[in-house]
């Protein structure tokens, strides 16, 4: 391995234990009112289009949240947005979003809704 790859493996290396060294309450404290919701939404389980829908927002645009959010506060993924949410006390870990008017609530588990 060259020299340069390995100092640049070790600086990946700090700056990953760097970040493991702030809590989650500091990392959302970065976010945005509206970036908190919807790392909510996202930890609750929905899609895109459903946080859309709950928030009054497009698509695209929670897509772009999502995107501010893992830049943010350091995560990658949607599970380790739920987990960061959940360590930051954003959800309990049986956080169930409320169905909204017209839409179905959740199955229980193991059980999955055939599509219309």
């Amino acid at each position: 391995m060259s020299t340069a790859r390995a100092q640049n493996l070790a600086f990946s290396f700090e700056a990953m234990v760097e970040r493991g060294r702030e809590s989650a309450i500091e990392r959302c404290a970065r976010l945005a009112p509206k970036e908190i919701e919807v790392l909510r939404q996202v930890a609750c389980g929905l899609g895109d289009a459903q946080i859309g829908r709950r928030l009054g927002l497009c698509t695209q645009t929670v897509m772009h949240y999502t995107q501010r959010i893992r830049q943010k506060a350091g995560v990658t993924g949607r599970v380790n947005m739920a987990r960061l949410a959940h360590r930051a006390g954003l959800v309990s870990l049986w956080s169930d979003p409320e169905p909204m008017p017209g839409e179905r609530g959740p199955l229980p588990l193991g059980l999955h809704r055939s599509p219309l």
